[in-house]
């Protein structure tokens, strides 16, 4: 799997369980854009107390929320601490391992009449759009897609699966070309106030179409999170919300190889067919659901 490791560093507000708070403490985190395997950091403290870590190792587990002024929030569980021996001002660590990662961003006070939503999974080769160079025969592109995304027309609305190309910072000032891959769809909000059950609803809904999708291809795939943008009738953004997890693991990369016989097979159609079918299923027969997802996180 590709690692692209990020550091990021903010202060904020850490509550511990019902036995600490405390604001203007740093945070120093650590994540993999790739994947959700790493999510974890330090938080700088200027002193841990006796009494405090007395009530941290008398807990089996140690759940914090850890706030800032840019609506960033970080959920998770201290997993040790650190007490550096020094001769002047003394800094302790909090070690931590983060559940999940949310920043909410309000641009405006305008109503939102609908949602673009952007969910993060591994790059499938198996949907990839065929890419064309111009070898420096031309000026007017290094290299241009070739063929159209891939469009899922399901009962529960149209889900798209772009293949993105976009740079990253190598070795400074330089960037690298790098390929990404989301699902994406709009969604109409008639009101601001169910944005947290039409969110949630959709998460439930793309676990089910990427459970279908690792049966189809056999190889497991997931998703980490998703970026929300909130639009107003003039296109406008008005809140912006990123989100990511560390509950299930997504899986690698699949870039395999695959016969012709299976990318005939394997359309547009035939996966929307299918999709349809097990979603229906899993729908309308509860149990189902439970055992399938139980199946995803284990095969």
């Amino acid at each position: 799997m590709r690692t692209g490791i990020t550091k990021h560093e903010f202060n904020g507000k850490l509550v511990i369980e019902d036995f600490f708070e405390e604001e203007n403490v740093r945070c120093f985190y650590e994540d993999d854009y790739y994947s959700n395997e790493l999510m974890k950091g330090q938080f700088e403290m200027s002193y841990l107390s006796a009494n405090f870590l007395n009530k941290y190792q008398n807990r089996d587990r140690t759940k914090f929320i850890f706030t800032d002024k840019n609506g960033q929030k970080l959920e998770g569980r201290i997993t040790g601490f650190s007490i550096p021996t020094q001769y002047n001002e003394r800094r302790d660590f909090l070690n931590f391992y983060a559940d999940s990662y949310t920043q909410n961003l309000i641009y405006s006070n305008n109503t939102p009449v609908k949602i673009e939503l952007k969910y993060h999974i591994p790059y499938l080769s198996i949907f990839n759009r065929n890419i064309i160079s111009s070898y420096g025969l031309t000026d007017d592109y290094i290299f241009k897609f070739n063929s159209p995304k891939v469009e899922l027309n399901l009962n529960i609305g149209k889900i798209i699966i772009n293949d993105w190309v976009c740079t990253k910072k190598y070795n400074e000032p330089d960037s690298i070309f790098t390929k990404e891959m989301y699902l994406e769809l709009e969604v109409s909000i008639n009101d601001y106030n169910e944005k947290v059950n039409i969110l949630d609803y959709w998460w439930d809904r793309i676990e089910e179409i990427i459970l279908g999708i690792s049966f189809v291809i056999n190889h497991r795939v997931g998703y980490m999170g998703f970026d929300a943008e909130f639009k107003d009738e003039k296109d406008k953004i008005t809140e912006i919300i990123k989100y990511k997890s560390s509950e299930k693991k997504i899986g690698d990369d699949f870039l395999k190889e695959v016969s012709s016989d299976f990318k005939k097979y394997f359309s547009q159609n035939n996966l929307t067919v299918f999709l349809n079918s097990l979603i229906d299923k899993i729908n309308s027969i509860p149990d189902i659901k439970k055992n399938t997802i139980l199946l995803h996180i284990h095969f």
